[in-house]
């Protein structure tokens, strides 16, 4: 097996979108009410756990 950098081995192309078809596909399966907080939001997210832990707070609130 070829190693990358650090020796971590790469992600192919396919593993990268099998990951973002993922990702969509969990925010697409959240209730229209945070989907459309998130997306009055996006421009404050700096990662992607910062956008998890408000996900979570809005859970908590309702």
């Amino acid at each position: 097996m070829i190693e990358g950098i650090n020796g971590v081995n790469p992600l192919s192309i396919a593993a990268i979108r099998d990951w973002r078809q993922r990702r969509e596909q969990d925010f697409y399966s959240l209730p229209e009410e945070v989907q459309e907080q998130l997306n009055a939001h996006a421009d404050e997210f700096h990662s992607e756990e910062e956008m998890i832990r408000y996900v979570r707070d809005l859970g908590l609130r309702s």
